[in-house]
């Protein structure tokens, strides 16, 4: 991971944090990646309200109960497909999305958002 992101480091078994800034005007975003071998690989962008602190109008689309990031349908990612090339340009992706959300109010990423309570 730190050789493609020098920003990440590790922090225990599985876990990686980071700073991701999408676009050069962008802020700069803390982030945390998990993975264990056997499950899909969870994301979070630290600082963002928690699932119960926003308001139901104003809830950040493609994120699940736990505040995690929805980044990819349930066989899009793969644990031959190294987290570094294709977890971390995804959260990219998903945070240009999310600053333009911020302005407008309406996602512009596509995809579906998760509803199952369980995500």
């Amino acid at each position: 991971m730190r050789v493609v992101w020098p920003s990440f480091h590790c922090q225990g078994r599985g876990c990686w944090i980071g700073k991701l800034r999408p676009l050069e005007f962008s802020e700069s975003y803390d982030v945390r990646i998990e993975y264990r071998v056997g499950s899909k690989p969870k994301v979070w962008v630290l600082g963002l309200p928690s699932r119960e602190e926003e308001s139901e109008s104003k809830k950040i689309p493609h994120r699940f109960a736990d505040g995690s990031i929805c980044l990819f349908y349930g066989d899009e990612w793969t644990a031959n497909k190294p987290i570094a090339q294709t977890i971390v340009p995804w959260l990219l992706e998903w945070l240009v999305f999310y600053e333009g959300w911020l302005v407008t109010g309406e996602w512009q990423g596509g995809g579906t958002h998760p509803t199952s309570p369980g995500q």
